[in-house]
């Protein structure tokens, strides 16, 4: 999909009742949407956001280990801020290596 930087990628929605949802968490912090039901998290990281996927829930009811993969993603980096850190890092070693 087209990728953009986080505050044009996120829509702005009416107020939703119900508990934060961990896909949207997900894709709020530039995982792939399937991160905490995947084996496979190998290279699969993108540089920027794609536009907030249409339907894409940011509440739910009754969500399964909801609270196990909010705690996980709490304790997560943003892949996209680490990858600015390192390309910063490479910059600045490549004249002294």
């Amino acid at each position: 999909g087209h990728q953009v930087m986080l505050p044009s990628a996120v829509k702005l929605l009416p107020t939703q009742s119900g508990q934060l949802h961990s896909k949207w968490v997900c894709w709020l912090m530039g995982y792939p949407l399937d991160w905490l039901d995947s084996e496979d998290k190998s290279s699969r990281i993108p540089e920027s956001w794609d536009q907030e996927p249409e339907g894409l829930p940011r509440v739910s009811k009754g969500e399964k280990e909801r609270v196990s993969k909010l705690k996980g993603l709490g304790n997560a980096i943003v892949p996209q801020c680490s990858m600015f850190i390192m390309k910063k890092i490479k910059k600045a070693m490549e004249g002294v290596l």
